[in-house]
């Protein structure tokens, strides 16, 4: 197999299988995360997310560099981060890992290559609907953390407007330059806009130079290292045009399916969150009601 055809049938099989990226680690937590945990663990929402974290282990810990009232999946470590300044509150703690443990989920069971947008957004989801069901027992003390009044705003603009405001707030934050962040990250359609450009670029012999702009992206989001990225260039350049081809219809072919599987993925997503509203009407006219920061909150 030639340089070309091997770099790009490997670059395939990882868009088929994201889990390649994804080994085990064993689990050692702070006793924050711990009793955030065990907080989860008593949600319906959050008990299949504990349960996929226990089956395929991922290191969870604080870093002080996040800054922002959100967690980052870090792919390349296959570790989930939460902001150091969330620690004062195990609610908040546990509602960061409700989000982090779903895009980290999503990521892998997708088999994506990069973070898209639409994985924060169901993340987000998901971080709602375990906030919906978790009790609050100290206001005070949640909106004392960092992300905890930023926690209790996504809370209520999904309570009271619906999910549109909550995706609203999602999307614009991850569309934002946080570099801690590996942000702004891509949408979906720009995904898809992209992979349409490789094959123009097989057409213009300048697939090379697209696919390492690409890859430099995906170094600032963390989900490729700059050695690697070289490291294709290289395999690329010095490959024949004949390899290049029959890798590139077989990388095309993969990566498409795989966004269109995701594309179906958020759909049913959203089906299932309308499902969940209705089932948790209740519940949701209760904690708006009983949570004072949504007494403020625009209706």
């Amino acid at each position: 197999m030639n340089k070309a055809r091997a770099f790009l049938a490997v670059t395939a099989a990882l868009l088929a299988c994201g889990c390649a990226a994804l080994p085990r680690k064993s689990a050692s937590f702070d006793p924050s995360i711990e009793r955030a945990m065990e907080l989860l663990s008593k949600t319906a929402s959050g008990k299949p997310l504990l349960r996929y974290a226990e089956r395929r282990p991922i290191e969870i810990r604080y870093s002080p560099r996040l800054k922002e009232p959100w967690p980052k999946f870090d792919p390349q470590g296959n570790a989930l981060l939460l902001p150091d300044n969330a620690r004062g509150s195990d609610y908040v703690v546990a509602l960061l890992l409700a989000r982090g443990l779903a895009s980290y989920k999503i990521y892998a069971e997708r088999n994506l290559a990069d973070m898209l947008i639409e994985v924060e957004e169901l993340a987000a989801l998901e971080q709602a609907h375990a906030a919906t069901e978790l009790e609050i027992h100290d206001e005070a003390e949640v909106e004392a953390s960092p992300g905890g009044k930023y926690a209790l705003d996504e809370l209520c603009a999904y309570l009271s407007e619906g999910r549109g405001k909550l995706l609203e707030m999602t999307g614009r934050g991850a569309l934002d330059s946080y570099p801690e962040y590996g942000r702004p990250l891509e949408t979906l359609d720009g995904a898809r806009a992209w992979l349409k450009k490789t094959q123009q670029a097989l057409e213009d012999g300048t697939l090379p130079q697209l696919l390492y702009q690409h890859d430099l992206a995906r170094v600032k989001r963390g989900t490729l290292t700059q050695s690697e990225a070289s490291e294709n260039l290289l395999q690329l350049r010095t490959a024949n045009s004949d390899g290049i081809w029959r890798g590139q219809r077989e990388y095309y072919f993969n990566a498409n399916k795989i966004l269109s599987n995701m594309a179906l993925f958020k759909e049913r997503a959203l089906l299932a969150d309308d499902e969940w509203r209705r089932n948790n009407a209740g519940l949701i006219s209760r904690r708006l009601a009983e949570t004072n920061r949504c007494q403020s909150h625009p209706q």
